[in-house]
């Protein structure tokens, strides 16, 4: 919960995290498909990589080879044959892209798991996946044709019974190249083109072949016997089927012939085909997905959950980490991470940039299978900022919540101050500083003073504290209150100040500066038990986007003010924790951990920014960053002492603090004013319009019950105009106060207040001009 426009609000953080799901979903949804696709082809598929490793293998492989998928997986491709035929396989036919001749089908011989060849028909291409060449060979076992066609080759008796008895097509027709009349064809080929029983013998080929084909099939009379050759055929019913060819010359009754052995491979061209559009589907799919993976705004990568080494990144991890995307290439996950404190919480990480900088990276992964194994896709956003903002955040609620608590008992707790201190200085006045009380009398007002200065401390850090802005020349104030810091430190340490020339002005209250002063000096003494040195410095700084936004303020003009001391140091854990209200390492009755919450409140509420830097026994720095602005700096006037006041005339006094009008009260009857009293602002109202004589001064309470002290002003000023008014509160952030609108000519006093700041008030207001008092 936080504030906003003064109602209470929750802050939500959203992200997006859709783009993640989507480029895991669709990458499995493919990889799926096509293993599918692969699994249902009847014929062996075998898939190598670009050094001619195996990296895909089907069922109809392992009944081919006798191999099993894990047996050949990272094996050579050239296993799968004799070795005379092994040579054309090797990993450099592969590297070189000598097989890109290859890209046709072919008869060669396979080697078995058991050693044993046989005869093969192998369709062989290759493919670009993503920059990843992949050769795809699709074989089919071509023993029994083989078998078949030698034997008819042997004896034209076992011819007619094979070819008969032949499960696949067969036909024979004349030599001549005019001869194409079909002369025998077995049942199967009847059966395959739908045409009843020696329906075909006596046609032309040409007559089922379709018409597109038939250019091609004069082509094929010049090719030497064993060629292959794919053409569609045309059915009885008109049908398109896609048929795979290969002749030789026989001899057929006596008189040479060609055989034509025929195979149907619609079923194996059209899953080729769906393949191949599946491929290209995957090939798009991935294309996409590496548009969205380059795209991607947040730092992404791929990498190998074996080794954690990077396999591919993005422009955005190139643009948060600082390196190339060749130097990321060559590093790991194990390169990036912080050793010391690298876990943030569940998901996020931290990070060490390029240039040493630390981040804090909110990681998703997603594991990613592919066919060669699995990887992982990995998805980080810098998060650095956020988790400053956030510990900003809870630090401003903290101080918030103390502020607030300060703020309920400032006003009372200050009007308890200015009884004990008016009438402490009244004890002194009367009694002298000779009688044997008066020292207990200045400790007790030394205590009050102290007590006064907490109040203002707990205001101050949380912003609560009224201010005194003014142009402020920050080398004059270090001058000033070099000496007294120098009794504050003690003489064991030595206070310097590097002070810059020519240096820039800042906005803002010259007490709370010299209490930001102070209260680091008290800080970095209390470091240093033993003695030590403490160097004062200034400069001008001119913050870049980066380096601003690293301490949590805008790019621009800044000044400088930085306090190094020699003492014992924090560790990291404290470091954390050092601006928090009540937060000290101090013992008991030493510290109340208020002197650097104060500083943090007083900087932020400049405008400005503090940073720490510390280790143990290697000293302290702190820096704190004021806006600089372009106006002289304001210079302060001499301030000439005054006597107590010898009044004339007659004062309302209003205060609902019983205790507090009776000393303002001794206080004004000793200098001479006739006085009215009233404990509440209507009481004071009935007073003064019961009262005949002239009122020429109102000494009013600002925060009081049913009538607050500035209503009461405006209605007797509407009564008598001529009455000077004063107000007093101990809160200034009251919302009394807020709603005053004071003007340049009221006149407001913050208790508690010594005698003679009253008096001094007093003289001013009612124009009696005080004798001055020389100061020799």
């Amino acid at each position: 919960p936080t504030l906003h426009d003064g109602s209470n609000a929750v802050a939500i953080a959203l992200e997006d995290v859709s783009l993640r799901e989507v480029l895991a979903e669709r990458l499995m949804e493919s990889e799926n498909r096509l293993q599918r696709l692969v699994s249902s082809v009847g014929d062996a598929i075998v898939a190598a990589d670009a050094r001619g490793r195996i990296i895909l293998w089907n069922e109809a492989a392992t009944r081919t080879f006798g191999y099993t998928e894990l047996e050949t997986l990272g094996e050579s491709f050239a296993m799968l044959f004799p070795r005379d035929q092994a040579e054309q396989y090797t990993s450099q036919h592969f590297a070189t892209g000598a097989l890109a001749a290859l890209n046709r089908t072919t008869f060669s011989r396979g080697r078995r798991k058991s050693g044993a060849t046989f005869p093969t028909q192998m369709s062989f291409a290759s493919s670009d996946f993503g920059g990843a060449v992949w050769f795809t060979a699709v074989i089919h076992d071509d023993s029994e044709r083989q078998q078949l066609i030698d034997s008819l080759g042997r004896s034209e008796a076992s011819f007619r019974a094979l070819v008969e008895q032949s499960p696949d097509p067969l036909f024979v027709h004349g030599p001549g190249r005019n001869d194409r009349e079909v002369i025998y064809a077995n049942d199967s080929m009847h059966a395959l083109l739908g045409h009843d029983l020696g329906k075909l013998v006596g046609r032309s080929v040409e007559t089922f072949v379709h018409p597109e084909d038939r250019k091609k099939l004069a082509e094929y009379r010049r090719v030497e016997p064993r060629a292959t050759l794919e053409l569609r055929w045309l059915t009885a019913d008109g049908s398109v089927l896609d048929i795979q060819v290969v002749s030789r010359v026989v001899r057929f009754e006596d008189r040479p012939a060609v055989l034509v052995f025929a195979r149907d491979v619609t079923d194996r061209l059209r899953q080729e085909r769906e393949r191949a559009r599946a491929e290209a589907v995957l090939r798009q799919s991935e294309e996409r997905h590496r548009i969205m993976f380059d795209a991607n705004p947040l730092a992404s990568w791929m990498l190998d959950p074996e080794t954690l080494r990077f396999t591919s990144v993005n422009d955005a991890m190139v643009r948060t980490y600082g390196y190339s995307r060749e130097e990321l290439l060559q590093l790991t996950m194990l390169d990036l991470r912080v050793k010391e404190g690298d876990v943030q919480s569940v998901d996020v990480k931290r990070h060490r940039r390029k240039d040493g900088a630390m981040i804090d990276v909110d990681i998703t992964v997603h594991p990613i299978p592919l066919a060669g194994g699995t990887m992982v896709l990995g998805i980080g956003k810098d998060v650095t900022n956020e988790l400053r903002l956030e510990e900003q955040l809870r630090q401003t609620q903290k101080m918030e919540a103390v502020g607030q608590l300060a703020g309920g008992i400032a006003h009372d707790f200050n009007n308890i101050l200015a009884v004990i201190t008016a009438n402490t200085d009244l004890a002194l006045e009367e009694l002298g500083r000779d009688h044997p009380v008066a020292a207990e009398l200045v400790e007790i007002d030394a205590a009050a003073t102290r007590a006064a200065g907490l109040t203002r401390q707990l205001l101050a850090f949380s912003r609560k504290e009224r201010r005194e802005v003014k142009q402020l020349a920050l080398n004059g104030i270090v001058t000033n209150l070099e000496k007294m810091l120098s009794r504050i430190v003690g003489e064991d340490i030595a206070i310097s100040a590097l002070l810059a020339s020519q240096l820039g002005t800042i906005e803002g209250d010259a007490g709370q500066v010299e209490q930001i002063l102070m209260n680091l000096l008290v800080n970095a003494r209390d470091a240093m038990p033993g003695g030590g040195r403490v160097l004062i410095e200034t400069a001008n700084a001119e913050l870049d986007e980066l380096d601003a936004t690293t301490i949590g303020i805008s790019a621009g003009h800044y000044v400088m003010l930085s306090v190094k001391d020699t003492g014992c140091g924090m560790d990291k854990s404290v470091r954390a924790h050092i601006f928090e209200p009540f937060f000290t390492t101090k013992e008991i009755g030493k510290g109340t951990g208020l002197g650097l919450s104060t500083v943090f409140g007083i900087v932020k509420q400049s405008g400005g920014a503090i940073t720490v830097e510390s280790d143990l026994g290697q000293g302290t720095t702190f820096r704190i960053y004021f806006p600089r602005v372009h106006n002289e700096a304001d210079v302060a006037p001499q301030q000439p002492r005054f006597v107590a006041p010898q009044g004339s005339g007659t004062v309302l006094l209003v205060e609902d603090d019983v205790q507090l009008r009776l000393v303002l009260r001794r206080y004004l009857i000793k200098w001479g004013f006739t006085l009215l009293e009233a404990a509440t602002g209507t009481a004071a109202l009935e007073l003064a319009r019961s009262y005949k004589g002239p009122i020429d001064l109102l000494l009013t309470d600002l925060v009081m019950p049913e009538l607050d002290g500035r209503s009461l002003s405006k209605l007797m000023l509407a009564e008598r105009p001529s009455t000077r008014v004063v107000l007093m509160s101990g809160y200034t952030e009251h919302p009394a106060l807020q709603n005053a609108e004071l003007g340049p000519a009221d006149h407001f006093m913050q208790k508690p207040f010594t005698a003679q700041a009253l008096s001094e008030t007093l003289r001013r207001v009612l124009v009696c001009l005080p004798r001055r008092v020389s100061r020799n």
